[in-house]
C-alpha cells in the first residue's frame, strides 16, 4: 500500500515536472506566472479575444463581402479588441505597486482606440453610400483617413502598456512582451502621419495581439491542465 502511494505521488511530480519543461521550452526558457492573481478564465478569455479581433481586423477587409457584412465583421473585431485589452489590464488587479497605473492606462486607451474606430465605421458606412457626386462623399473619406492614422495612437499606448504588463509580471515571454514593447512605440510614430496611407504601425499592432492572444490561451490551457493532470497521476 505504501509502495503505491509512493509510486503514485513519484508519477505525480514527474508529470508536474514534465508539464514545466514543456512550457518552459514553449516560451524560449522564460517562466511565466499565472498564479491564483491571474486567474485561468480571464488569461483565456483575453487570449481568445485577442485571437478573433486579429482574424478579424486583418481578414475582414479582403473579403468579397457586402459592405454590411463587412462593416459588422470590422465592428465585430474591434468590440473583441476590447475585450482583450480588458482581460490584460485585469491581471495588473492585486499585483501591487509595480504595475498600478497600467491598468487605467489600458483601459483608457482601449476606450479611445475602440471609439475611434467605431466612429469611422459609421463614417466611412455614410461614405460609400452617398453618390460619388455628392460634396460630402470625399470630405467623408478623408475623415475616416484621418481617424484611422489618430486611432494608431491609442492603440500604441495599449500596446506599449500591455507589453510592459507581459514583462513585469511575466506573463508573456520575454521575447514577445518586447516585441510588443517596439509595436507599440511604431503605432505611436504611424499615428502622427496624417495624409498617408501608411498602415504599418496597425498591421504590426494587430499580429502582435493575434500572437498574444494565442500566447496567452495555450498557457492558460497548459497551467490549468497541469493540476489535473497531476491529480489522475496520483
Amino acid at each position: 500500500m505504501y509502495a503505491e502511494s509512493a509510486a503514485g505521488l513519484t508519477l505525480a511530480a514527474h508529470v508536474k515536472r514534465s508539464l514545466k519543461e514543456s512550457i518552459w521550452l514553449t516560451t524560449g526558457g522564460h517562466t511565466m506566472s499565472l498564479s491564483s492573481t491571474h486567474p485561468h478564465p480571464t488569461v483565456r478569455l483575453a487570449g481568445s479575444c485577442g485571437i478573433a479581433s486579429g482574424i478579424l481586423l486583418l481578414a475582414t477587409p479582403a473579403l468579397p463581402a457586402p459592405d454590411g457584412v463587412t462593416h459588422t465583421l470590422w465592428f465585430l473585431g474591434w468590440l473583441l479588441l476590447l475585450g482583450f485589452f480588458a482581460g490584460i489590464a485585469t491581471l495588473t488587479r492585486g499585483t501591487g505597486d509595480r504595475t498600478a497605473s497600467l491598468s487605467p492606462t489600458i483601459s483608457a486607451a482601449a476606450a479611445v482606440l475602440v471609439s475611434i474606430h467605431l466612429i469611422n465605421v459609421g463614417i466611412e458606412y455614410t461614405a460609400n453610400h452617398l453618390s460619388k457626386a455628392s460634396p460630402a462623399h470625399e470630405p467623408l473619406h478623408g475623415v475616416g483617413s484621418a481617424l484611422f492614422t489618430l486611432g494608431m495612437l491609442p492603440l500604441g499606448v495599449a500596446l506599449v502598456a500591455s507589453a510592459a504588463v507581459g514583462l513585469v509580471l511575466r506573463v508573456l515571454p520575454r521575447w514577445l512582451a518586447w516585441a510588443g514593447l517596439t509595436v507599440g512605440l511604431t503605432a505611436l510614430v504611424n499615428g502622427t502621419m496624417l495624409g498617408t496611407e501608411a498602415a504599418w504601425g496597425f498591421l504590426t499592432g494587430i499580429i502582435w495581439i493575434f500572437i498574444c492572444g494565442a500566447v496567452l490561451t495555450i498557457r492558460a490551457t497548459h497551467t490549468a491542465a497541469a493540476p489535473q493532470m497531476a491529480t489522475t497521476a496520483s
